[in-house]
């Protein structure tokens, strides 16, 4: 499917209209502050510990900025198990301690699980086995099953 001259034009023409106002950067008008800020990430995929940097970076980014809410739009955990889950949440209240900016302001936490936090199929058992064997750990729970997405949740 093509895109037609008068259609690229057109979409130019619009772009360019909008310079110089806040419309694409988060401000409801040119010129305006806005009413609220979120920080949007997605695919976190926290597998190993030491991984979490970049995730660190980015809550203490939107801190910095004095958001009102994060967004993890899925897929925070790699596989599912219950350990990445804790990492993420000690990550958010590392940076966010009770949920709040240091002023007392709170940040709605607006993560949701994606498919591979969820589903069952990214919960292989026999490839955790052998790791956690090695050291003489039991194979972590994953979130997707029963009730633990609920459970974990709520506790971390």
């Amino acid at each position: 499917m093509g895109v037609s001259r008068r259609w690229f034009i057109g979409g130019a023409a619009s772009f360019g209209a909008l310079q110089g106002c806040r419309l694409l950067s988060g401000s409801s008008s040119c010129g305006g502050r806005p009413n609220v800020t979120f920080g949007v990430l997605s695919d976190v995929h926290l597998e190993n510990p030491g991984d979490e940097d970049t995730f660190l970076a980015a809550l203490a980014y939107f801190h910095d900025q004095g958001v009102d809410g994060v967004m993890i739009a899925g897929d925070i955990a790699n596989h599912g198990l219950y350990l990445q889950l804790k990492r993420a949440a000690d990550g958010w209240f590392k940076v966010f301690p009770e949920g709040k900016l240091p002023d007392g302001t709170p940040v709605a936490n607006l993560m949701h699980y994606g498919d591979h936090d969820a589903e069952r199929r990214f919960y292989r058992k026999d490839r955790f086995e052998p790791m956690y064997a090695k050291k003489g750990l039991p194979i972590p729970e994953s979130l997707s099953e029963g009730e633990n997405r609920k459970i974990y949740w709520e506790k971390y």
